[in-house]
């Protein structure tokens, strides 16, 4: 998918986190740009939305898919939800 699109990983997960599992899943380096908790909008000291506009692109080449429906309050027009992965 790289070489028709730019993929970025933004994610409300720690760091720390986030790369163990990205390096794991993405070894050859493909994932353009990496984004975390720390770049997440706080709201209530408990719910982390992810602003799509910190990305610097324009909307209208921007989707987020996410299992989280609280991830797209900001920018709904550019959220597909998806099901949960459970592990199975």
């Amino acid at each position: 998918m790289s070489k028709l699109y730019e993929i970025v990983v933004f994610t409300a997960s720690q760091r720390i986190y986030a790369d163990r599992v990205l390096n794991l899943i993405d070894p050859k380096k493909r994932i353009s740009h990496r984004m975390y908790r720390e770049h997440c909008i706080v709201v209530n000291n408990s719910y982390y939305l992810k602003n799509l506009r910190a990305l610097g692109r324009n909307m209208k080449d921007v989707i987020v898919v996410d299992d989280n429906n609280i991830t797209g309050l900001l920018q709904p027009d550019n959220f597909y939800k998806i099901e949960p992965f459970d592990g199975s």
